[in-house]
């Protein structure tokens, strides 16, 4: 938490001339990391005290953001699921697309982590967030956080390019991210879950949700000791659950068609959107998304890559 703190106080510390300077060597960087040559394999040179810089200020574009992101279709939009480092997936969507500011993207987290190219990919979509804010919208997924990051993979990809300090600088910008999104009012996307706070609350306005997030997460916050963040990124749809139930994972909730039903008609909702837990399971009025051929290398487990594109006209 005490690195968070540190990236606020760069606020209004920076000269105008030093932020464009800094802004010019974002752009270089990208173009680094965009080079063919690292699409077939190659690792992307680039500096500790370069991407630690784009961290701190990343850090304050997620932070002048609604923990709720409100999202219009003035220009088509490209959801993404899980990347989980698949950095060769990524560049491969976006060339095929396009990049930012040429597309608009909403990636719904589990950016890092299980593959071993973790680096390039989150420090790839910090630079496109940081030059081309309204382009791309970034929210948080649970490996975006220091505990589970610590354990699958990323923490250990930082110590053995870089070191600890880049780590921190991640993690630290992951405690300002966004939570969850509406599109035009109409789709709500999220990592996981829905939360049990607001299914049993009074509420009937997307508005009373947005400023309930508000008041119950002040960032920067992490993922374990805020409840709310918690349920966001870790309650998960079953469907043989009717309502809700007891996460075997330990963590949130299980929920099923009433709960997505019933937050659908009470907020005016067609869709919701999440990453997915089991390719094979969905709830109705719910889609789940990856966006990476390959998550989990050890278990040699394929599955589809997935992108939604959403206009006006959805």
């Amino acid at each position: 938490m005490a690195q968070s703190q540190n990236l606020t106080e760069t606020r209004g510390t920076i000269s105008s001339t030093k932020r464009q300077l800094l802004l010019h060597r974002t752009d270089q960087l990208i173009s680094r990391l965009t080079d063919y040559q690292v699409l077939k394999g190659k690792t992307a040179q680039m500096t500790e005290l370069e991407i630690t810089t784009v961290c701190a200020l990343v850090a304050e574009v997620f932070a002048d953001e609604p923990i709720a992101l409100d999202i219009k279709l003035e220009k088509p939009l490209y959801v993404l699921g899980d990347i989980f480092g698949q950095y060769g997936d990524l560049l491969r969507i976006f060339n095929f697309l396009g990049h930012p500011p040429a597309k608009r993207f909403l990636l719904l987290g589990n950016y890092v982590g299980r593959n071993d190219r973790s680096i390039e990919t989150i420090s790839l979509l910090l630079c496109y967030k940081l030059r081309y804010p309204d382009s791309i919208f970034l929210i948080r997924g649970n490996h975006e956080c220091e505990h589970i990051s610590r354990f699958y993979g990323f923490y250990e990809e930082c110590m053995k390019r870089f070191s600890r300090r880049l780590w921190r600088a991640f993690t630290s910008v992951f405690d300002f991210m966004p939570l969850v999104a509406f599109i035009e009012d109409k789709i709500f996307c999220t990592h996981s879950g829905l939360m049990p706070s607001v299914h049993f609350s009074g509420m009937t306005k997307q508005l009373e949700i947005k400023d309930f997030l508000s008041q119950m997460i002040p960032r920067p916050t992490d993922a374990v000791n805020n409840v709310i963040v918690r349920n966001i990124l870790w309650c998960e749809p079953d469907v043989e659950c009717k309502m809700w139930d007891r996460n075997p994972a330990g963590v949130g909730y299980l929920y099923g068609t009433g709960p997505v039903d019933n937050f659908c008609e009470r907020f005016g909702i067609q869709q919701v959107r999440e990453k997915p837990k089991d390719q094979a399971k969905a709830v109705t009025k719910l889609i789940l998304e990856f966006s990476s051929t390959i998550v989990y290398p050890h278990q040699k487990l394929f599955v589809d890559l997935a992108i939604l594109q959403i206009h006006m006209n959805f």
